[in-house]
């Protein structure tokens, strides 16, 4: 049997963590970054906040706190190294003027320094160590909310800033010479390494830090699980890929059959945004679906931690005779989001008062346009600031809503009051119709 100590400190910090939790930024910055941006015109040095296919942009964010800068610019497509430019990476962006525009024209990774005396361990070590009898504390240093979503076995929730904000030696335990282990997005996530440092900082002579993380965990087949509590009161799709005759002899309350053999198809009828949580006849066949919604573009997908057998065994929800086919699913608002039946209704002109703040590109808005909404392409929003109305409410939407919930920071900075819509918009003869 498996076993780990958690810290008496640790252990009434995570019971008091709520289930979800807003999410801080990905990874700390350099201090001196906003300083040495300065010096180096044409290079930026940041986390990514998004990346548009669609409009051949990417966000990133220099400097952070009150000092933080968000720049939009164009890309070069194809764009040289663009798979380090995908939102909460840290990279180096490298820009020239092309045509009067200022152009990214290479994307590199910018990885996160491991601290003096910090091991760093590769997906076979940290396959060893979880494999033996005795784990090693492990620690997931993400937001909360994604450790909920999908961890690696035996983690234990501890997000960066709540280490820095409680004081390593008040969370990790008394045992100075204990192995700490600290993981969190890949290896240009600075979170682990900020983690493990604190925990040198303090004292503790036996850290080390899984650089690759998560991403390389999945890659290499390897399983990650959601949170039980995740499971039963988070806003997921269960998906039970057992023989359904079997799942009707018992199952997880709130799935839903998709046999392996029809996952691929069924993938087409599933909402991309939602989070997915796998179980089956055993861990391999959950790997393997798994790899199948990935290669779909699936983004929050994990696995049933012991699948049903151990879901029942530890008292579980469970559920007898026929289960649905299809999801009923949902997405939730978050904090700062237009009610999309609201945001109909503006479009319809039956809300006084209200903007419509267009924040697409010229190549999207040339397919179509919403009457009445005011054009800004985000790139140019810190420019035109001054065209924005004062005193209404905006509703901001672009594609899709990464863009438009960056527009509304920035709006808000300005003193505006915004909220922005998540919603797809398919424009085609010069119209354009929104869906959840």
């Amino acid at each position: 049997m498996h076993c780990f100590r958690i810290p008496a400190a640790l252990l009434a910090l995570a019971l008091a963590l709520p289930l979800t939790a807003a999410e801080p930024a990905v990874a700390p910055a350099p201090e001196d970054m906003a300083a040495a941006q300065a010096q180096q015109p044409g290079r930026y040095v940041g986390r990514v906040l998004m990346r548009s296919k669609k409009a051949k942009t990417i966000s990133i964010e220099i400097g952070k706190g009150a000092k933080a800068e968000t720049f939009t610019f164009r890309h070069l497509d194809p764009l040289p190294g663009i798979e380090h430019a995908n939102a909460d990476l840290f990279a180096i962006l490298t820009t020239e003027v092309r045509d009067g525009e200022q152009v990214v024209v290479e994307a590199k990774p910018k990885l996160a320094a491991i601290p003096e005396g910090v091991r760093d361990l590769d997906t076979a070590a940290m396959a060893g160590l979880l494999s033996g009898k005795t784990l090693p504390m492990l620690f997931d240093s993400r937001p909360r909310s994604r450790w909920l979503q999908s961890h690696l076995p035996g983690s234990i929730s501890l997000p960066e800033d709540l280490l820095k904000e409680k004081g390593a030696a008040n969370v990790l335990g008394t045992d100075k010479a204990a192995l700490l282990v600290f993981y969190c997005g890949g290896y240009t996530c600075g979170l682990s390494t900020s983690s493990a440092k604190l925990a040198k900082e303090a004292g503790y002579t036996n850290v080390a830090v899984y650089q690759a993380g998560e991403p390389a965990w999945i890659k290499a087949g390897k399983p990650t699980y959601a949170d039980t509590g995740f499971i039963t009161d988070g806003n997921v799709i269960v998906i039970d890929l057992r023989d359904p005759a079997i799942a009707a002899k018992g199952a997880i309350a709130g799935a839903v059959s998709i046999p392996l053999a029809k996952l691929e198809e069924a993938a087409e009828e599933l909402p991309l945004r939602a989070p997915l949580v796998l179980y089956g006849d055993d861990e391999a066949q959950a790997i393997a679906a798994r790899a199948v919604l990935l290669k779909a573009e699936f983004k929050k997908v994990s696995l049933v931690e012991g699948g049903y057998e151990m879901w029942k065994a530890t008292g579980g929800k469970t559920v007898t005779g026929a289960l649905p086919t299809t999801a009923a699913w949902k997405r939730k608002p978050v904090p700062g989001e237009v009610a999309f039946a609201d945001f109909q209704k503006a479009v319809a002109g039956q809300r006084d008062g209200i903007v419509l703040l267009d924040i697409r590109g010229p190549a999207e808005t040339a397919e179509g346009v919403v009457p009445g909404a005011l054009n800004i392409p985000l790139d140019q929003l810190g420019k035109r600031l001054g065209e924005v109305p004062a005193g209404k409410k905006l509703y901001v939407f672009c594609n899709s809503g990464s863009r438009a919930e960056m527009a509304v920071k920035a709006l808000k900075k300005a003193g505006h009051d915004a909220l922005f819509l998540i919603a797809d918009i398919d424009c085609a003869d010069g119209k354009c119709t929104f869906s959840e």
